[in-house]
């Protein structure tokens, strides 16, 4: 009997053995820039036995092979049963959630239901990503790591990468796509901004001249103009038919944010260590305006309401204003992440407001009283951007601290 038993489990073993082989073999032929979605403990044993190449400011990550037939391989050739058992499921439920992400969103999250708003799912892509940009066509996104020049181009709701846009020779402080989606543009740690097409992902422009990092981009309105804000305390606008200057704007401190209002007539700067934002006409050859002193230490994010009234600022105070452009006035001020605010995004109704901060946070406000109506944790480290896509239906944001990518919905 002992025997039979023997003999069995021997069979078993072997079947385990030879399965794991071949799946080993057949993930030599498979190749992704994804990471899997597996309990963590399992990553990280297992990750110790895989050769991945480090990002650096100057390599890029090495497109490896699917790691989750690897792991799934190795897992199955070296682990008792029941440790193999407990794998399964776990690759199972990763299954799923690849499953349940393919699911286009529908419910479209506003002030009523943004207090349902939940994970949907989490992945590490790469270190200290600073930001993320959501085209308005082919259902595109784009990340940006300090840590690596080249821009990366994902799909959602399914997260596959798409394609890596190389012309930076420093990491990527900030991102925009044009608003018909057609073109995307880079600020740079190497003092440039690039220009890309989309569609071929070729390089159109370098555009040349600044003598700092290049915080902030913004296309206008129609897309015939970019506007880059630099570490030199200087503004350039760009025509982005040609790639030529077409006007030079000093202001001596560090432009951390630029935006357009939706009819183009004006243009918004947030400036570092005086924390004041300046209003440009555009009308008036970009003459300055109003001149606001508006938070403590720095203005690092500016976004103009869809009716452009108002527009909102997040700074390294902590807060996030609320103003009105005809007058200057401060209309309110939103109090609730416990670090310096990052990114602050209108929804297309002017009613929701989601932010991202250093306290690793997204946090979902109602415009109309600054009431905060969700804290999104998941982050691990300063969350550096958040974006919503046009249909409005998934809120994306990328962590700096953890070089996550974290999808968010209902």
């Amino acid at each position: 009997m002992k025997t039979k038993k023997r003999e069995i489990v021997f069979i078993v073993l072997q079947f385990i053995f030879y399965f794991g082989f071949v799946l080993l073999l057949h993930s030599c032929s498979s190749y992704s820039i994804r990471s899997p979605i597996l309990d963590q403990p399992t990553i990280n044993a297992l990750e110790n036995q895989t050769v991945t190449a480090v990002p650096s400011s100057t390599s890029k990550p090495t497109i490896t092979k699917d790691l989750r037939s690897t792991q799934t391989a190795l897992y199955l050739s070296t682990q008792s049963a029941q440790e193999t058992a407990v794998f399964a499921t776990n690759v199972i439920k990763a299954t799923e959630a690849e499953v349940a992400r393919q699911t286009q969103l529908a419910t479209i999250i506003s002030v009523e239901n943004a207090d349902k708003v939940k994970k949907l799912y989490c992945e590490y892509f790469i270190e200290s990503l600073q930001d993320v940009s959501i085209s308005s066509k082919d259902n595109l996104f784009a990340v940006g790591s300090f840590r690596h020049p080249d821009v990366f181009v994902f799909r959602y709701p399914d997260g596959k990468f798409i394609k890596s846009l190389e012309g930076h020779s420093g990491g990527i402080r900030t991102l925009s796509f044009s608003p018909f989606g057609t073109k995307l543009a880079a600020g740079s740690y190497d003092y440039t901004a690039n220009l890309w097409d989309v569609r071929t992902g070729n390089l159109l422009f370098t555009l040349r001249g600044h003598r700092g990092i290049v915080h902030s981009v913004a296309f206008s309105p129609d897309g015939k103009y970019l506007a880059t804000g630099s570490d030199a305390g200087t503004i350039r606008i760009w025509n982005t038919k040609d790639g030529t200057l077409v006007k030079y704007l000093r202001v001596n401190y560090m432009v951390l944010a630029v935006s357009f209002s939706p009819d183009g007539a004006y243009l918004i700067s947030g400036e570092n260590t005086n924390g004041k934002i300046r209003i440009w006409s555009v009308q008036k050859e970009f003459r300055p305006i109003t001149i606001l002193e508006a938070h403590r230490y720095g203005v690092v994010s500016v976004d103009f309401s869809p009716d452009g009234r108002t527009f909102a600022s997040g700074g390294i105070d902590k807060t996030i204003k609320i103003w009105e452009l005809e007058t200057g006035k401060l209309l309110r001020t939103f109090i609730g992440h416990d670090q310096g605010v990052l990114r602050v995004t209108y929804s297309n109704d002017g009613k929701l407001l989601v932010s991202s901060a250093n306290d690793g946070t997204v946090r979902l406000w109602r415009v109309e009283d600054g009431k905060i109506l969700n804290v999104l944790e998941e982050h691990n480290g300063w969350v550096g951007s958040v974006a919503m896509n046009p249909e409005e239906t998934l809120i994306i944001s990328v962590g700096g601290g953890d070089g996550k990518i974290c999808y968010w919905g209902l």
